[in-house]
C-alpha cells in the first residue's frame, strides 16, 4: 500500500480550472476521486492544506484523510508525517516546493511533480462521452431539487 501525501494548495493552484473556484477543495477532491490518480483505493491518501480547519469538508470527506495546518504551514506538516512514519519507500509527495522534495527525499521517500502527478488523470480518463461539471454545481443542482421535491 502506497500513502500519498498532496500539497493540496501547490497543487490546486497548478489546476487552471481550479484556480478561481468558490469551492477549490471540494472540486479537487472530486478530481481525485473521478480519476483514481492516486491508484489503487487501497493506497492511504493525505491531502495537507494551510490555515484553520473547514469542519464541513473534514465532515464530508471518508475516502481521504483531510489536515488543516492551523498555526503551522503544510510544509511542516508534510515533512513531520514523512519523518515519524516507518516504512518511507511507501510514501509518495505530492509538491513542486524544492524544500519539501529535498527533505523527503533525504528521509527515503519518493516524489511526484504537480504536472507529472496531474498528467496521470489523462491516462485514466472516463468515458469520452462523458460530461464532467465541478462538485460545487453538483451540490447546487442537489439544493435545488431538494426544494422543489422536498418542499424544503
Amino acid at each position: 500500500m502506497l500513502w500519498y501525501i498532496i500539497d493540496g494548495w501547490n497543487v490546486i493552484h497548478k489546476m487552471p480550472l481550479l484556480k478561481n473556484s468558490p469551492s477549490a477543495r471540494e472540486d479537487f477532491i472530486y478530481f481525485l476521486k473521478r480519476y483514481r490518480i492516486t491508484g489503487s483505493r487501497n493506497n492511504r491518501v493525505t491531502i495537507v492544506f494551510d490555515g484553520r480547519i473547514d469542519l464541513n469538508l473534514k465532515e464530508s470527506e471518508r475516502q481521504f484523510e483531510i489536515v488543516f495546518g492551523g498555526t503551522k504551514s503544510a510544509d511542516e506538516i508534510i515533512c513531520n508525517r514523512v519523518s515519524a512514519y516507518s516504512n518511507k519507500r511507501n510514501i509518495i509527495v505530492v509538491s513542486d516546493d524544492n524544500e519539501i522534495i529535498n527533505y523527503i527525499k533525504a528521509q527515503g521517500a519518493s516524489s511526484v511533480r504537480t504536472k507529472e502527478f496531474l498528467s496521470r488523470k489523462d491516462k485514466k480518463s472516463p468515458k469520452k462521452n462523458s460530461k464532467e461539471i465541478s462538485y460545487a454545481v453538483k451540490k447546487e443542482i442537489t439544493d435545488e431539487l431538494r426544494k422543489f421535491w422536498l418542499k424544503e
